[in-house]
């Protein structure tokens, strides 16, 4: 009986050792209405083995990535993006690599010619191997203009009910697992006269790879 609980316990902790996900950091730099310049930094962590496609875009335009553009190659990344769209109690968004005014759209998946990519699988369907992801404050989601039509825009999520009619039009890969207070605070103060390049931007990003488990086993 000793022995049998022992292996339960090792076997549980495997599993979550195993369900240890990517992270990324950005540091965002902002103007509040009283025209001071402030940073803070959010951690994002990325549900990468249940939207693997959508995670990749994202990490993609983190780490930056070239693409051939305009007949020629260009980099493109989110690093110097503003944030675009912010509205109180509703979303902050931001991701446009191209315009970044919400106009642009592109991908970092090659095997979509660069182009939309389609919906990854309904979130809201409740999976035995994952948890259903639903629009709730924090949680990241990525912007299209109907369906299968992802790009490189991506919001992220102020209020636990306000986005409610969002969830299955829209894949949510991810969440802000520190930061969200400064998030919310930018949401409120940022100054809404600011200029195209002085709104919220995000100056620094570092993205983590979870550890790879090797000693995960099949059951």
């Amino acid at each position: 009986m000793k022995l049998f609980f022992v292996l339960s316990l090792y076997i549980l902790v495997l599993k979550c050792a195993a369900a240890v996900n990517d992270t990324v950091t950005m540091n965002i730099l902002y103007r509040n209405d009283k025209k001071e310049s402030k940073t803070y930094s959010i951690k994002i962590e990325l549900f990468q083995e249940q939207f693997p496609m959508t995670v990749k875009n994202f990490k993609g335009f983190c780490q930056g990535i070239e693409i051939p553009y305009g007949g020629g190659v260009s980099t493109f990344s989110y690093l110097n993006t503003v944030f675009h769209r912010i509205i109180d109690d509703f979303v902050v968004q931001g991701g446009d690599v191209l315009s970044m005014d919400g106009r642009g759209s592109v991908s970092a998946l090659p095997e979509y010619n660069w182009r939309s990519f389609p919906d990854e699988k309904n979130q809201i369907e409740i999976s035995k191997e994952y948890p259903e992801r639903k629009h709730k404050k924090g949680v990241i989601a990525m912007a299209n203009s109907g369906p299968n039509s992802n790009g490189c825009q991506w919001y992220i999520v102020l209020s636990d009910t306000s986005c409610n009619h969002l969830d299955g039009k829209h894949t949510v890969f991810g969440e802000v697992v520190e930061g969200m207070d400064d998030v919310m605070k930018m949401s409120v103060d940022h100054d809404k006269s600011a200029k195209k390049e002085e709104r919220p931007k995000i100056v620094e990003i570092k993205v983590t790879e979870a550890a790879k488990d090797e000693n995960k086993m099949d059951l």
